[in-house]
């Protein structure tokens, strides 16, 4: 089942379709794409002041990315394409109204995302950067709370044997609670501070974070190059990028699956 966000993607393209092409173009692709349709409430009502917004030449040229089979890991940026001839001209991410979560990953994706941003970002950055993303490359991907232990002993017992001493307590290092209380505040300062000292490189990091520019760099037609929500429809250049910069939000939060926590860092952008 599709969730919000997807509804909201496809329902874009229907009504950008249906008011150029009309309903015949929708039943030929909604064979492959069942998606392809008008998902009615709240979506719907969120994809008409979308559409309004997408300038008249471009609506009838509407694709969705799974049909042009753009596809890639981790989840390409572009949701919707707008063809201009034979190029992927127009390539759109589309958000929801309201807060968006720019990234939302583990510690060693996380760093992996830092470092490869760092290494396309002008100027250099320095021993202070390198040391940072070590932390948080090293940062815990299995931990466990007192609270939800007797239910990481049911679901996963093999990996909670590894988060246990010799006597069943859960080892200080892999232990939820106290990693929060000791690490956490240390680290999101550090991560804060660093970004505000090096704007450049902060720049980097939230325009690799729309757009997807340095993971996709051989993967063009994954890198989103426009924004689309129920309120505004733009490009994706620099002044949008400051825009998001300057009110862009980090966190560390706690990811739970079957009683297992992780670490996972947050980049939220409160419009």
């Amino acid at each position: 089942m599709a969730n919000k966000g997807v509804k909201l993607e496809w329902n874009i393209v229907y009504l950008c379709l249906m008011e150029t092409k009309g309903i015949s173009e929708i039943q030929k692709r909604a064979k492959e794409h069942k998606n392809l349709k008008d998902w009615g409430g709240d979506v719907s009502a969120a994809a008409v002041k979308a559409v309004k917004l997408i300038p008249a030449d471009l609506k009838e040229n509407a694709w969705h990315s799974d049909e042009l089979g753009i596809k890639g890991k981790p989840e390409p940026k572009t949701d919707i394409v707008f063809k201009s001839g034979n190029s992927n001209a127009y390539r759109v991410s589309v958000k929801m109204k309201g807060a968006v979560q720019l990234s939302s990953a583990e510690g060693p994706s996380t760093g992996e995302g830092l470092a490869r941003a760092a290494s396309n970002c002008p100027g250099t950055r320095g021993r202070n950067l390198t040391t940072l993303i070590e932390q948080i490359q090293s940062t815990p991907t299995k931990l466990v709370s007192q609270k939800n232990l007797p239910k990481a002993l049911a679901r996963k017992p093999n990996i909670v044997k590894e988060l246990l001493d010799e006597t069943g307590a859960i080892k200080a290092d892999k232990n939820y609670q106290k990693w929060i209380a000791m690490r956490k505040p240390q680290l999101v300062d550090d991560l804060c501070r660093y970004l505000e000292e090096d704007p450049d490189f902060k720049y980097c990091v939230i325009e690799e974070a729309l757009t997807g520019k340095g993971i996709f760099s051989d993967n063009q037609d994954a890198v989103a190059n426009y924004m689309l929500n129920p309120d505004q429809w733009t490009e994706m250049d620099s002044t949008y990028i400051t825009k998001v910069m300057n009110k862009t939000k980090i966190a560390i939060r706690g990811k739970s699956r079957d009683g297992i926590s992780s670490i996972a860092f947050r980049f939220d952008y409160k419009a």
